[in-house]
Parts: C-alpha cells; sequence; structure tokens
C-alpha cells in the first residue's frame, strides 16, 4: 500500500531547549526544568537517571551534577507558538502537543521526503534556535515511531518499501496511544508484535480490548491506519495554569496572568466573555465562574473578574492557580475616521 509521505516534526526535549536558547551556558550540561517536580530532562541528565516526574530532590540524588531551572511556561508557549507559525506556512499541519506535530507537504513525494525533512530540521534550528527531529512515513504511527527513532536532533524515513517489515515487527506493547490495561491484555493473549495479531480475527481482538481498540490494532495490522492530517478545529478556550510562587495568590500575581492571559486573546484574533478561575488547595479544588457584560481581551477588564471571583472564593490558601477564558469571538477591528 502507497501513499504520500507525512512528516512528524517533534522538538527534542522541549522545556529545556527553550532555555538552552534563551541561556546559551546552560548548553551541554545534566540540565532539568523543574516545576515541583522535573518537567523535562536533558539528554545529558537522562543518561544519568533523571526523568520526568521526579521529584527535585530525588532527582539530584540520581545526579548530583543536576542543574535545575524553574518552569516558564510563558516562553514555553511563545516558542510553540513560534513553531506552529513556521509549520503552517508550508504545509498542512495537525499538531501532536505544544511542541510536535504532523505534517502534510503538498506535492512531496517519497524520492524528496528526506531533502525536505533535513532543509526544514534546518529552518527549525536557524528560525527559532530550536532542535527538531523529524520522522517520514506513510501513516502518522509510522510517522511518529521514525521521530522517536530518530532522536535527538535526527532524520529517519520509513519508505513504503520497507514499511511491512517495520511495522510486523513493533512491539503492541510500544503502539502510540495502547495503555497499561491494553497492554497486560495483549500480553496474556500472546500478542506481543503487530504480526502476532494477524492471528486473531477482528471479533476476537475486540473481545480482548473493546471496539474501538480493536479496530484500531486490526487497522494497524493491515496498514490501514490514519494518514489524514486534520487541521485544528475552532479555538473554544485559552487558559494559563501557575504553581503559586507563594502560598497565597497575590493580587499583582493574578494580574500578570490575566494580562497573559488577554495578550495570547490579542495574538488570537480572539475576545472572551465567559471566565473561569480554578483553584488548587491542600483539601479541595474551588472554582468560580463569571459572565462579563461584553466580549473582551482587555487585561484590566480580566483581571478585575478575576480579582472578584477569588474574594468570591474567600482568598483561599492556593497551591495552584489556572484562568479559562472561554465564549470566544472574533476580535473587533476599530473603524478609522475619513481620512486617517
Amino acid at each position: 500500500m502507497t501513499g504520500p509521505p507525512l512528516l512528524h516534526v517533534d522538538v527534542d526535549a522541549f522545556f529545556v531547549a527553550v532555555e538552552r536558547r534563551d541561556d546559551p551556558g546552560l548548553s551541554g550540561l545534566p540540565l532539568a526544568v523543574v516545576d515541583r517536580v522535573v518537567s523535562c530532562a536533558s539528554y545529558e541528565a537522562r543518561a544519568l537517571g533523571v526523568h520526568a516526574g521526579m521529584r527535585a530532590a530525588q532527582a539530584h540524588r540520581a545526579c548530583p551534577t543536576l542543574v535545575t531551572v524553574p518552569a516558564r511556561a510563558a516562553a514555553y508557549e511563545r516558542a510553540s507558538d513560534e513553531l506552529f507559525a513556521l509549520l503552517r506556512a508550508g504545509a498542512a499541519v495537525e499538531a501532536g502537543s505544544m511542541e510536535e506535530a504532523f505534517l502534510a507537504v503538498p506535492g512531496l513525494d517519497w524520492p524528496d521526503a528526506s531533502a525536505t525533512a533535513t532543509r526544514l530540521r534546518q529552518r527549525v534550528r536557524t528560525d527559532l534556535g530550536l532542535p527538531v527531529s523529524i520522522g517520514v512515513g506513510r501513516t502518522k504511527l509510522i510517522a511518529k515511531l521514525a521521530s522517536r527513532r530518530a532522536k535527538p536532533n535526527g532524520i529517519v524515513v520509513i519508505d513504503p518499501a520497507r514499511e511491512p517489515a517495520v511495522r510486523r515487527a513493533l512491539r503492541v506493547a510500544d503502539l502510540w496511544g495502547v495503555g497499561p490495561v491494553t497492554r497486560e491484555r495483549l500480553a496474556e493473549a500472546d500478542l506481543d508484535t503487530v504480526a502476532d495479531l494477524h492471528t486473531r480475527s477482528l471479533a476476537e481482538l475486540v473481545e480482548l480490548t473493546g471496539v474501538a481498540m480493536g479496530r484500531r490494532l486490526r487497522r494497524i495490522a493491515d496498514g490501514t491506519d490514519d494518514a489524514t492530517i486534520r487541521p485544528p478545529a475552532p479555538r473554544r478556550s485559552y487558559s494559563v495554569s501557575r504553581t503559586t510562587p507563594a502560598r497565597r495568590a497575590a493580587e499583582s500575581y493574578l494580574r500578570d496572568l490575566a494580562a497573559e492571559l488577554a495578550e495570547r486573546l490579542r495574538k488570537g484574533d480572539h475576545e472572551a466573555r465567559h471566565v473561569q478561575l480554578s483553584l488548587r488547595t491542600d483539601d479541595r479544588d474551588p472554582i468560580a465562574r463569571t459572565r462579563l457584560p461584553r466580549h473582551t481581551a482587555d487585561p484590566h477588564t480580566l483581571s478585575g473578574a478575576v480579582l472578584a471571583l477569588v474574594a468570591e472564593l474567600g482568598d483561599p490558601v492556593a497551591r495552584r492557580v489556572t484562568i479559562t477564558v472561554a465564549d470566544l469571538a472574533p476580535a473587533r477591528t476599530q473603524d478609522t475616521l475619513p481620512g486617517l
């Protein structure tokens, strides 16, 4: 089965890459971005036993020379916006997360796939200062598998001639989207590789894993899995979420978060009318909502609404704050006067 090449672009150790871009002195060091726990570890740190989800103290025990920096969510969001703006300039793009995406490049054929991936990787490095790995495959599963194999800072192409052998050898436990419960059931049924899936009927796979997963496994075995790039649906909301620097969400801190959210609305050419505040405390997660008189992206209006919601909740001691705005509308353009 043939089809045009798809690219999977994935920034290597994204948070770390942004920190090193902004502070080249961090390059080459075992580095971890920390927000209560390790959010992202450099490849140097991973080689020494540091991984995402570790508590900072545990990470330092594993790697005494570890350098840690606090997470800067706003910087990562800006870098993500820049990345996707670059990618969408020449391709249809489906986001996988804030640092990875599937691409369909118009007119791209297999003989040119490697050279196109090489040029794109270099452009991301030159224009954005970020290292990416790129996988090329006929379906999204194969392209994502290829980018995993390419890491860090590499390119792997799995063309239609190589794909059948690669696909048959894939371990079902490593398939994208197969969770721990499904992995256990497949292992108990002695289904270890994609080739093993051919020994079972669709009905048997459905009985083992459920209707949706059973059908997906059959498509993977048959090579008819998803190869369609789906552009994002219209935006429905924006949010910012931060660990509070102190035990209480100070007014200045909330104003800064509201200003950041307003800037994201403006960049997205949106205004919002619905505002929600979510707090994480030691014993509960209170939520308050309000509806503004009109759609807006004004930071003062948004911060005023957020502060009123904090007061409504009794100004509790919070460990994390999340502000979400919804009920979006296109930003209004102000009419200019004649002659101006």
